[in-house]
């Protein structure tokens, strides 16, 4: 039985919080990867990320 406790689900989380950090700076010319991207624009809300609207951002890195 799985436990859904949040102690059981807040290391997960930290570990991606400690991956990636929210900067308003960021572009897509200095993001290495498409995980990083999908983080920046979900939970950092840099929608510039997406610049064709279609909520992939960083297309480039995903082959798109």
């Amino acid at each position: 039985m799985q436990d859904y406790s949040p102690r059981a689900i807040k290391p997960q989380q930290s570990a991606a919080k400690k991956k990636y950090r929210c900067s308003s700076s960021k572009r897509c010319s200095n993001i290495r990867s498409y995980e990083e991207a999908r983080y920046l624009f979900k939970h950092c809300g840099l929608k510039r990320l997406d610049r064709d609207g279609d909520g992939i951002p960083c297309e480039r890195l995903c082959g798109g």
